[in-house]
Parts: C-alpha cells; structure tokens; sequence
C-alpha cells in the first residue's frame, strides 16, 4: 500500500460504506476546483452532482454556500442529503444556522418507517453522515444511531459509528455503546477506534488504550480492507498508537515486526518524528525499539539515520 493511498483514508474511512454500496466519490479522482465543483452542481448527471457536493465539503467554500442551501429544497433526497453533509462542514454562519434547522428532520429520516424499502438504504447511510457531522448539537440522534450498530447493512453500521464518534456526547453513553461494537469483529474494531479517536474525554482516551493491543495486531489479518482501515484508526489516535506500535518491535516473529514498521512509515511523518524522538528516551527497551523500527523503515525515515548513529 503507498503512502499517497494512506493520505486518502481519512476520506475513505468517512465515506466507506456509500463507495462500497456503489456511490464514487470525487475522492477517487484528480482534484478539483472550486469554481469547476460547484459547475458540476448543475450537471445533470445525479452521481456527478453528488460527488460534486462532497467533494466541496474539503474546500470550505462560501461562494458555494447560497447553491447548497438552494439544493436542500430540491426533490432529490441524495441530493439534499449530500448538501447538508458539506454546509455542516463549512464554516459560516449561514450554513450552520441552514443545518442546525433541517436537524429535527434528518433525525425523522432516520426513524423506522414501515415503508422503508432497499432503494432507501444510500439515501439512509447519507443521512446518518450529515446527523453525525453536525457535532454535539446532533446528539438526539445517538438512540437512532446507537441501534443502527446493530444494522445489518455495512453501510448503515459503519456510517453510525463514525457519526457517534463525531457526535461523542454524552460521552459515558456514546463510548460504552462505540466499545461494544468494537468487540464485533477486526473490521468493527478499526472502525470503532478511529471514531473513539475524535471524541475529546477521558472514557474514550481509556477504551483506546484497552483496545490498542489488539488493534495493532490486526495489521497483519490478511484482509486488506481491516488493514487499510486500521492505519486510519492507528494515524488518528496517535502518539499512543505510535508507542503501541514500537512495542511490536520486541516480539519474536518477523511479519509482526515488519507489519508494525510499515505501519509507522504508511502512518507518515508525524509518527516517525516521535519514534526519533525516542531515541533519546531513558527506557533502554523503548530505546531499542526505536532503533529497530528506524533500521527496518530504512530511508523512509528523514533524520533517522544520523540519531542512529549517534546512539548506535
């Protein structure tokens, strides 16, 4: 896997249900300009004008705000759907006070209705996204959400749980139900802790030290999906995954060491930075894992090579 794709999975990760369930996102074409995203808005292809207003919710655009707030009155769901996701992801007053007021029937969407049929699952799985990326102010949604867990559908399940971790209050309610669901399976797991990763509370900083162990070890499941989805938890939490991750050092199979530095290098910058940093550290354990995951990461590593000759 290249590092270029690891940059991507943040928008993956967000977006991996509706890809899977057949909706290509402009995440997975060349970028874009504002001026020729909002062009596509008009296009008369509906997945176009989807994709368009996803890709806009990068951009934090205001000129595309007043076309945006105008399609929340259109007769596409997908589409008002979409246009509410990307307002709640720009900063402007105009777009959260649009937002804030479709709320009460976003959250009704997500009620069970006797006559949902299959064709509303897209439109479901968009839906729980825009509840889930209003924040806090969303967190009447979290019962609906909370037994969408549950959801055989993947795309349903996985969306839940990212908008519970975007939500993330009360966070006594959402954490116990997010650790639950990470006890479903490695895929659930990965899942489970990067939306723990972006709720700021001590519950939540708990779980992912007691789901850390297992989740590193998941990088070397042989399912590409778990793996890919896996660095994307790992990334997010940070510092603590890093730590987690140099402790694999010291086991005895190779795979596991390799799979561990390949994770620190997929990871970037910011997590080879901090095993440098460790080079200096008074634990001689630490110390030495450090030196190993450098050795294995080799010239990927900018400044690795000197520390090590220094403690070498």
């Amino acid at each position: 896997m290249t590092t270029r794709c690891i940059k991507c999975c943040s928008w993956f990760l967000i977006f991996i249900f509706l890809v899977v369930s057949g909706w290509k996102t402009a995440a997975k074409s060349e970028p874009t300009s504002v001026d020729d995203l909002i062009q596509q808005l008009q296009s008369e292809n509906l997945q176009t004008r989807i994709s368009a207003t996803y890709a806009l919710s990068h951009t934090n655009s205001l000129v595309a705000v007043p076309i945006l707030v105008e399609a929340l009155k259109g007769n596409n769901r997908l589409v008002r759907a979409a246009s509410a996701y990307t307002l709640s992801r720009i900063t402007s007053p105009l777009a959260k006070t649009v937002v804030e007021s479709v709320l009460p029937q976003l959250i009704n969407d997500l009620k069970d209705h006797p006559n949902l049929v299959s064709d509303d699952v897209e439109l479901r799985a968009a839906t729980i996204l825009d509840v889930g990326a209003m924040g806090p102010v969303a967190q009447k949604a979290n019962p609906i959400l909370i037994r969408a867990l549950s959801d055989t559908r993947n795309q349903i399940r996985g969306n839940a749980v990212v908008a519970l971790g975007r939500i993330g209050q009360p966070a006594d309610v959402v954490v116990a139900a997010l650790v639950e669901f990470c006890r479903t399976d490695d895929l659930a797991r990965a899942t489970g802790a990067y939306a723990l990763s972006q709720i700021s509370s001590p519950e939540a900083k708990h779980a992912i030290i007691e789901i850390l162990p297992q989740l590193v070890k998941t990088l070397h499941a042989g399912d590409s999906k778990v793996e890919t989805t896996t660095l994307v938890a790992l990334e997010a939490i940070g510092a603590p995954a890093v730590f987690a991750l140099l402790e694999e050092m010291s086991q005895e199979k190779t795979i596991v060491r390799q799979c561990a530095a390949q994770a620190l290098e997929q990871i970037g910058e910011p997590a080879i930075s901090l095993v440098i940093q460790t080079l200096s550290s008074q634990n001689q354990t630490l110390r030495l894992s450090a030196i190993l995951a450098l050795g294995l990461i080799g010239p990927a590593a900018p400044g690795g090579r000197s520390r090590f000759s220094d403690v070498a």
